[in-house]
């Protein structure tokens, strides 16, 4: 399932740069691209974590830097009722909409204890590296949803995907970061 979550974002940030090109095309040549790497080789795979791993850094980056250097001109509105998506005619958004969104970051993390088969110490290291992940998630997607809260009006929230492409200092950054982020299970 996150997976498919994966090559969903991965066709946003591409369909931002060619918006004529087809999504199913985009998608199957992506799955076979991901299968490709997979199957090729684990290691290969592997070392593909340590690019990928540094272009999000850059691409979070982009974003601190716009933060610092005074993207965020809007209030906060913590209360009162907020609009959905359009896809849901602006009626609203649900408990598991939102789990949905922070979902993939839990499956990276039990990726990533699934291959901890080489730990010195894996009865120590498992249960730290789990819950440094799971801090680490947290303290990025409380940042981001911070920074977007005051970077951005809602109807941009709600309308633009590419919002924080938008909103960054380096805008290229950021889509590759999402054009990144797709093969970092792989």
């Amino acid at each position: 399932m996150a997976v498919a979550m994966y090559i969903f974002g991965f066709r946003s940030g591409w369909q931002w740069l060619f918006p004529n090109h087809p999504a199913i095309f985009i998608d199957l040549i992506t799955f076979f691209v991901l299968y490709t790497i997979a199957f090729i080789n684990a290691n290969f795979a592997f070392k593909i974590q340590h690019l990928i791993l540094v272009i999000i850094g850059i691409s979070l980056l982009s974003v601190g830097i716009a933060a610092v250097t005074g993207s965020m001109e809007f209030d906060i509105q913590w209360m009162g009722k907020f609009p959905g998506s359009p896809e849901n005619d602006f009626s609203g958004i649900g408990l598991w909409t939102v789990f949905v969104v922070f979902f993939p970051a839990s499956t990276g993390i039990m990726a990533g204890a699934n291959m901890s088969g080489e730990l010195k110490n894996p009865r120590k290291n498992i249960p730290l590296g789990i819950m440094s992940a799971i801090s680490v998630s947290v303290a990025i997607y409380l940042a981001l949803a911070y920074w977007l809260a005051h970077s951005a009006s809602v109807s941009e929230l709600t309308k633009n995907y590419t919002v924080m492409i938008d909103k960054s200092a380096w805008g290229p950054a950021v889509l590759i970061g999402i054009l990144g982020a797709t093969f970092h299970l792989y």
